[in-house]
Protein backbone atom coordinates (compact mmCIF):
# COMPACT_ATOMS: atom_id res chain seq x y z
CA UNK A 1 0.00 0.00 0.00
CA UNK A 2 1.45 3.84 -0.75
CA UNK A 3 0.01 6.86 0.94
CA UNK A 4 -0.50 9.79 -1.21
CA UNK A 5 -0.33 13.03 0.39
CA UNK A 6 -1.91 15.56 -1.90
CA UNK A 7 -1.40 19.00 -0.57
CA UNK A 8 -2.86 22.14 -2.63
CA UNK A 9 -0.31 25.24 -3.01
CA UNK A 10 -0.75 28.47 -0.23
CA UNK A 11 -2.90 31.70 -0.92
CA UNK A 12 -1.83 33.85 -3.91
CA UNK A 13 -3.31 37.41 -4.84
CA UNK A 14 -5.32 35.89 -7.05
CA UNK A 15 -6.71 33.41 -5.02
CA UNK A 16 -8.08 36.19 -2.55
CA UNK A 17 -9.42 37.77 -5.51
CA UNK A 18 -11.10 34.94 -6.72
CA UNK A 19 -9.82 34.79 -9.97
CA UNK A 20 -9.16 32.00 -11.64
CA UNK A 21 -5.08 31.20 -11.73
CA UNK A 22 -5.15 27.88 -14.05
CA UNK A 23 -1.43 27.57 -15.46
CA UNK A 24 -0.74 31.99 -15.20
CA UNK A 25 2.26 31.78 -12.85
CA UNK A 26 1.23 33.29 -10.04
CA UNK A 27 3.80 33.26 -6.48
CA UNK A 28 2.48 32.76 -3.30
CA UNK A 29 1.67 35.96 -1.05
CA UNK A 30 2.05 36.18 2.36
CA UNK A 31 -1.03 34.17 3.67
CA UNK A 32 0.14 32.03 1.37
CA UNK A 33 3.56 31.58 2.44
CA UNK A 34 2.80 31.29 6.89
CA UNK A 35 -0.37 28.82 6.00
CA UNK A 36 1.75 26.70 4.07
CA UNK A 37 4.00 27.11 6.92
CA UNK A 38 1.85 25.99 9.53
CA UNK A 39 0.49 22.97 7.63
CA UNK A 40 4.44 21.69 7.67
CA UNK A 41 3.61 19.99 11.04
CA UNK A 42 0.44 18.19 9.39
CA UNK A 43 2.61 16.91 6.58
CA UNK A 44 5.12 15.35 8.39
CA UNK A 45 3.27 13.72 10.71
CA UNK A 46 2.85 11.21 7.69
CA UNK A 47 6.42 11.17 7.29
CA UNK A 48 6.56 11.60 3.62
CA UNK A 49 9.69 9.75 1.47
CA UNK A 50 9.39 11.44 -1.64
CA UNK A 51 8.24 14.84 -3.23
CA UNK A 52 6.58 15.66 -6.18
CA UNK A 53 5.92 19.17 -7.51
CA UNK A 54 4.10 21.01 -10.27
CA UNK A 55 6.16 23.25 -11.67
CA UNK A 56 4.09 26.81 -11.00
CA UNK A 57 5.97 28.69 -8.85
CA UNK A 58 2.65 28.79 -6.55
CA UNK A 59 3.55 24.57 -6.17
CA UNK A 60 7.17 25.30 -5.72
CA UNK A 61 7.19 27.72 -2.95
CA UNK A 62 4.38 25.74 -0.73
CA UNK A 63 6.67 22.78 -1.07
CA UNK A 64 9.47 24.63 0.67
CA UNK A 65 7.77 25.57 3.51
CA UNK A 66 6.31 21.91 4.04
CA UNK A 67 9.40 19.88 3.46
CA UNK A 68 12.80 19.51 3.14
CA UNK A 69 12.97 16.55 0.87
CA UNK A 70 14.57 17.38 -2.65
CA UNK A 71 11.20 18.00 -5.26
CA UNK A 72 10.92 15.97 -8.88
CA UNK A 73 9.55 19.02 -10.75
CA UNK A 74 6.54 17.00 -12.93
CA UNK A 75 4.29 19.23 -15.42
CA UNK A 76 1.57 16.46 -15.40
CA UNK A 77 0.55 18.17 -11.72
CA UNK A 78 0.21 21.32 -13.29
CA UNK A 79 -3.98 22.99 -13.15
CA UNK A 80 -5.81 22.63 -15.80
CA UNK A 81 -5.11 25.30 -18.56
CA UNK A 82 -8.36 27.76 -18.58
CA UNK A 83 -7.78 29.49 -21.56
CA UNK A 84 -9.14 32.91 -21.62
CA UNK A 85 -10.77 32.62 -18.14
CA UNK A 86 -7.45 32.30 -16.32
CA UNK A 87 -7.96 35.92 -14.35
CA UNK A 88 -11.28 36.09 -14.42
CA UNK A 89 -13.40 35.89 -11.83
CA UNK A 90 -16.87 33.81 -11.01
CA UNK A 91 -18.90 36.84 -11.28
CA UNK A 92 -17.46 38.07 -14.59
CA UNK A 93 -17.64 34.37 -15.99
CA UNK A 94 -21.46 34.15 -15.08
CA UNK A 95 -23.74 30.81 -15.01
CA UNK A 96 -20.71 28.95 -16.84
CA UNK A 97 -19.09 29.03 -13.79
CA UNK A 98 -20.63 26.86 -11.77
CA UNK A 99 -21.05 23.91 -15.14
CA UNK A 100 -17.50 24.12 -15.63
CA UNK A 101 -17.14 23.05 -11.62
CA UNK A 102 -19.61 20.40 -11.92
CA UNK A 103 -16.78 18.74 -15.06
CA UNK A 104 -19.72 19.91 -17.72
CA UNK A 105 -18.08 22.62 -19.97
CA UNK A 106 -14.42 23.58 -20.94
CA UNK A 107 -13.66 27.26 -20.81
CA UNK A 108 -12.87 28.70 -23.76
CA UNK A 109 -9.78 28.17 -25.20
CA UNK A 110 -8.92 25.23 -22.52
CA UNK A 111 -8.62 22.12 -21.49
CA UNK A 112 -10.76 19.28 -21.88
CA UNK A 113 -11.15 17.44 -18.45
CA UNK A 114 -10.41 14.45 -20.42
CA UNK A 115 -7.20 15.11 -20.99
CA UNK A 116 -7.01 16.58 -17.48
CA UNK A 117 -7.84 13.24 -16.07
CA UNK A 118 -5.41 11.37 -18.36
CA UNK A 119 -2.43 13.45 -17.33
CA UNK A 120 -2.96 13.09 -13.70
CA UNK A 121 -4.04 9.67 -13.62
CA UNK A 122 -0.35 9.02 -15.32
CA UNK A 123 1.46 10.81 -12.93
CA UNK A 124 -0.43 9.50 -9.31
CA UNK A 125 0.70 6.19 -10.82
CA UNK A 126 4.50 7.17 -11.01
CA UNK A 127 3.89 8.63 -8.16
CA UNK A 128 2.59 5.51 -6.37
CA UNK A 129 5.56 3.46 -7.60
CA UNK A 130 8.19 5.42 -5.23
CA UNK A 131 8.81 5.27 -1.60
CA UNK A 132 6.11 6.44 0.31
CA UNK A 133 4.54 8.13 1.71
CA UNK A 134 4.74 10.31 -1.07
CA UNK A 135 3.94 14.04 -0.97
CA UNK A 136 2.39 15.86 -4.12
CA UNK A 137 2.08 19.10 -4.14
CA UNK A 138 -0.28 20.44 -6.73
CA UNK A 139 -3.27 22.81 -7.11
CA UNK A 140 -7.09 22.34 -6.22
CA UNK A 141 -8.63 21.05 -9.64
CA UNK A 142 -5.75 18.30 -10.25
CA UNK A 143 -6.88 17.18 -6.93
CA UNK A 144 -10.22 16.76 -7.69
CA UNK A 145 -9.79 15.09 -10.85
CA UNK A 146 -7.88 12.62 -8.97
CA UNK A 147 -10.56 12.12 -6.46
CA UNK A 148 -12.86 11.82 -9.49
CA UNK A 149 -11.14 9.28 -11.62
CA UNK A 150 -9.93 6.78 -8.36
CA UNK A 151 -12.59 7.32 -6.13
CA UNK A 152 -15.86 8.36 -8.60
CA UNK A 153 -16.09 11.59 -6.34
CA UNK A 154 -17.88 13.81 -8.67
CA UNK A 155 -16.69 17.65 -8.70
CA UNK A 156 -20.30 18.62 -8.49
CA UNK A 157 -20.32 17.05 -4.76
CA UNK A 158 -16.73 18.01 -3.05
CA UNK A 159 -16.73 21.33 -1.31
CA UNK A 160 -13.40 23.40 -2.90
CA UNK A 161 -10.01 22.35 -1.86
CA UNK A 162 -8.38 24.39 0.28
CA UNK A 163 -5.53 26.37 -0.48
CA UNK A 164 -2.43 24.96 2.09
CA UNK A 165 -4.67 21.76 2.99
CA UNK A 166 -4.00 18.21 2.88
CA UNK A 167 -5.77 15.01 1.33
CA UNK A 168 -4.45 11.53 2.39
CA UNK A 169 -5.15 8.92 -0.28
CA UNK A 170 -4.07 5.26 0.22
CA UNK A 171 -3.36 3.19 -2.96
CA UNK A 172 -2.84 -0.78 -3.00
CA UNK A 173 -2.08 -2.94 -6.53
CA UNK A 174 -5.70 -4.21 -7.32
CA UNK A 175 -8.09 -2.18 -5.12
CA UNK A 176 -10.01 0.31 -5.33
CA UNK A 177 -7.63 3.72 -3.83
CA UNK A 178 -9.55 5.01 -0.20
CA UNK A 179 -9.68 8.71 0.94
CA UNK A 180 -8.47 8.95 4.12
CA UNK A 181 -8.82 12.58 4.95
CA UNK A 182 -9.73 15.44 3.07
CA UNK A 183 -9.34 18.98 2.91
CA UNK A 184 -7.23 19.23 6.48
CA UNK A 185 -5.81 22.47 6.95
CA UNK A 186 -3.63 23.71 10.19
CA UNK A 187 -6.55 26.41 11.08
CA UNK A 188 -9.24 24.05 11.41
CA UNK A 189 -7.11 21.95 13.41
CA UNK A 190 -5.70 24.63 15.45
CA UNK A 191 -9.61 26.57 16.57
CA UNK A 192 -11.24 24.83 19.08
CA UNK A 193 -14.88 23.46 18.31
CA UNK A 194 -17.33 25.22 18.96
CA UNK A 195 -19.86 22.22 18.38
CA UNK A 196 -22.24 21.18 21.11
Amino acid sequence: MTTILLVRHGRTDWTDQLRLQGQTDIPLNETGRSTSHLLRPLVQQHQPQSLIVSPAVRAVMTAEEISELSPVHDPRLQEAHLGSWEGMTPQQIGSDYALWRAGKLVPPGGEPMSKVHARVKAALLSAAELPGPVLLVTHGGVIRAMLDGLIGLRPENLVPVEPASLCVLEMEADAPARLRHYNLTASRLLTPSTAA
